[in-house]
């Protein structure tokens, strides 16, 4: 097993501190560990973000320096999923399965904030990865922002405003 830390593996947990989102400021979420092809990353790669060079400055900052948050994960059912898709549509990923099947109470682990994060470990050999477990989509959404504050250098700074 080849496990892409995050910083915060040792305490177990990861929490926001950042002046983003008050209504989960100092929650505690759950690191695991889990496989990087058990997990579903929720929209495609970003080669460029907001018109600025994304995914090679995010690969080449894990490749030197680690993986500083966890990806925030979603454990989700098929149902689930599947009502996120009918909201998002285009923008999210093609669904890991069938729509017609009826798994609909089958249990995915579905990258909600980290997607890119997730493809660098994939191409850097990392068999595992943390992942701060998060009890729903939307709670992961708020929570983006709050992971991008640690990496503003791959953002432009209108994005902060």
């Amino acid at each position: 097993m080849r496990l892409l830390k995050s910083n915060y593996n040792k305490q177990g947990y990861w929490q926001n501190t950042t002046k983003f989102e008050s209504k989960t400021h100092n929650k505690k979420y759950l690191i695991e560990q889990h496989d990087v092809n058990e997990l579903w990353a929720s929209v495609p790669k970003a080669i460029s973000h907001l018109g600025k060079e994304f995914y090679g400055p995010v690969k080449d900052d894990i490749a030197k320096n680690g993986l500083y948050n966890p990806l925030l994960t979603v454990k989700c059912t098929r149902a689930e999923l599947k009502g996120q898709k009918a909201k998002y549509g285009h923008l999210i990923n093609e669904l890991p399965f069938w729509m017609a099947d009826d798994k609909e109470d089958e249990k995915l682990l579905v990258v909600w904030g980290g997607s890119n994060r997730l493809y660098a470990a994939r191409e850097l050999g990392y068999t595992h990865v943390d992942c701060a477990i998060v009890p729903t989509f939307l709670e992961a959404m708020a929570l983006q922002k709050c992971h991008r504050h640690t990496h503003q250098q791959y953002y432009p700074k209108n994005y902060w405003r």
